[in-house]
């Protein structure tokens, strides 16, 4: 069977993966980040952790990952998986993300807040994200401690963006909406009207036949009385 054959998570009896749903979530800062990092990746050979990252390591892992790794983001852990630690294969985590370089093949990332931990798992020796996998070329003990902690980060991160999400509705749905009062809709129309009124009556009566002295509106081409045209100058203003 190949790596693409087993994408699949194993799952537990009700369809959840083996840490279930109940798994711990912390804030998605970076010091408690880097406190349940402590917690699994403690005597791990290769791993480092704030603040003592080589400097050599972090600057080849930055390098690798320029793309997709912001340089205000601090790398809270560090896996060398380079024979000669010169850094640039393994990953990097921070609170935001996780990037990698396996051995043969380009870089790449995962948002916490897109990751699913309900399809992160252990295959061999990889960690499987989805479709993604990081690949190591130690034992599996590396992959277990990142199922374990990247589970939890993943949930953490969900929970992050639901909360996000519901108080920006909350918040839309909070905003003040003009609705002009009845009352002023209706004086508004009542001025409106009266207005249009004055018009049409200052335009229909401002003029005069000449001959017989009927009010029409300047524009009428004869009179509707007496059947004048017009002078050349036009209609007589009234009064």
């Amino acid at each position: 069977m190949t790596f693409d054959d087993r994408l699949d998570p194993p799952q537990g009896d009700e369809g959840t993966s083996r840490f279930g749903s109940e798994a711990a979530r912390i804030a998605m800062t970076d010091d408690a980040v880097l406190a349940l990092l402590r917690q699994h990746f403690a005597n791990i050979d290769g791993m480092y952790l704030c603040p003592t990252i080589p400097g050599k390591q972090e600057f080849a892992a930055r390098s690798t990952h320029a793309a997709q790794l912001p340089s205000c983001e601090r790398v809270l852990a560090l896996f060398d998986d380079t024979l000669f630690g010169l850094g640039d294969e393994g990953f990097v985590v921070t609170a935001r993300r996780v990037c990698w370089k396996n051995r043969r093949g380009r870089p790449g990332v995962v948002a916490w807040q897109d990751c699913n931990p309900d399809q992160l798992y252990v295959d061999r020796q990889n960690l499987v994200f989805g479709d993604k996998a990081i690949e190591f070329t130690c034992d599996d003990s590396v992959a277990r401690a990142c199922e374990a902690a990247f589970h939890v980060l993943a949930f953490s991160a969900a929970a992050v963006t639901l909360v996000s999400h519901v108080t920006q509705l909350v918040r839309a749905s909070d905003r003040p909406t003009y609705q002009p009062s009845a009352a002023l809709n209706s004086d508004v129309l009542t001025r409106g009207a009266a207005f249009h009124e004055s018009c049409m009556v200052q335009s229909s009566e401002s003029f005069t036949c000449w001959r017989c002295q009927t009010a029409l509106p300047q524009s009428s081409p004869r009179c509707r009385h007496c059947s004048a045209w017009p002078s050349p100058h036009g209609w007589q203003r009234a009064g």
